[in-house]
């Protein structure tokens, strides 16, 4: 098996690190030349080294994650590591057995998904009816016909609004709109 390394532990590693098949490589740890990250454990189990901690290990593939990653190829040219051995890994389409090249897809399909959801919220907000409104689980204060259901932040899309909320009051997501001013024909700021 060959050994690999992961250099970048920002949000882009987390992707990356799914795709790298840890039953088809010995997977060593992850690089990163933030100080403030070394020597501790990214995602809670893959341990953060410096580049200069694997001078003295083997290393068959480096897998950089970050998309921005000209200062990182100078650096592995610097430290002598082979370009034939560093896989940059949103810029290639080559082939590797210890990386699944399926999740990189999921990837740029749920951004297309993203980017469609926002056009398709701008194209509401274009129809020629004056009293709208659309829910969404981010603010969007640019298309003034949306409103933000908290709850659904760290989410992809809104979940169901007609559900419970977690608590004591026991309201729905929904009724943290106010609709009685919004059908009253009242402006956005006395319903948001």
């Amino acid at each position: 098996m060959c050994n690999v390394v992961m250099w970048g532990a920002g949000k882009n590693g987390k992707v990356v690190i799914q795709a790298i098949k840890k039953d088809k490589c010995n997977f060593i740890g992850i690089i990163d030349s933030d100080k403030k990250r070394q020597k501790s454990l990214y995602c809670e189990k893959w341990k953060i080294i410096s580049p200069e901690d694997i001078v003295s290990v083997k290393i068959d593939y480096v897998v950089i994650s970050v998309k921005n990653s000209y200062e990182i190829l100078q650096q592995c040219k610097e430290m002598g590591i082979n370009d034939n051995k560093v896989i940059d890994y949103w810029k290639s389409d080559e082939v590797y057995e210890f990386i699944d090249s399926n999740v990189k897809k999921i990837c740029e399909l749920e951004r297309e998904l993203i980017q469609y959801k926002h056009q398709t919220e701008l194209q509401f907000e274009n129809l020629p009816y004056e009293n709208k409104i659309i829910f969404t689980h981010i603010d969007y204060s640019e298309i003034s016909s949306s409103y933000c259901i908290k709850g659904f932040e760290d989410k992809n899309e809104l979940g169901v609004i007609t559900n419970f909320k977690k608590g004591f009051l026991m309201r729905r997501y929904l009724d943290d709109f106010d609709y009685i001013n919004f059908l009253n024909n009242k402006r956005k700021e006395t319903y948001v």
